[in-house]
């Protein structure tokens, strides 16, 4: 274990060694899931992470970068499968007793990759009120096809960029 500590906090920055966690602010992981590993925790005001790229080059910008490796063994490359998600960003409110989803945006395989091919959707998910999971409510395949509220497309082309719905 390592602890950093400022004015303000005892625990400003905590290496747990023993559950293989990262805290800033907080030596609690409750808010943490199975494997997750960095826990950011602020009280009395905001919390966020800010990335800020000073750059008047277009290629140098700031990024959250998701990669997803079939391997098993870290530096290793192994093709994903389809359906497998790349990436999933979950938005989770307090219910009293635990924190629940509300929303969930996920990156998936949309099909078969290969060399220089991966076909990838957006999937967009709610939690209906009354509910205690997500429900999928918009999803962008890999052909730039748009479903909502269920997996029938409404796309029906495009021109100039802009996309027209039946």
């Amino acid at each position: 274990d390592f602890r950093v500590e400022s004015d303000g906090q005892t625990h400003m920055l905590f290496v747990d060694g023993g559950a293989n966690t990262v805290n800033i602010g907080s030596t609690d992981q409750g808010s943490l899931r199975l494997g997750e590993q960095l826990n950011l925790v602020q009280t009395g005001t905001y919390g966020g992470i800010a990335i800020t790229s000073y750059s008047t080059d277009n290629d140098h910008n700031p990024i959250i970068d998701f990669n997803k490796s079939g391997q098993a063994t870290p530096g290793s490359h192994g093709i994903v499968a389809d359906d497998e998600n790349l990436g999933v960003i979950v938005f989770r409110g307090d219910d009293g007793d635990s924190f629940l989803d509300g929303a969930v945006i996920q990156a998936q395989v949309d099909g078969t990759p290969g060399n220089n091919d991966m076909p990838a959707r957006l999937v967009f998910k709610t939690t209906p009120d009354g509910a205690s999971s997500t429900t999928t409510r918009l999803v962008i395949d890999s052909a730039g096809k748009i479903a909502i509220g269920n997996d029938i497309p409404i796309w029906s082309g495009s021109y100039g960029g802009a996309v027209f719905l039946k």
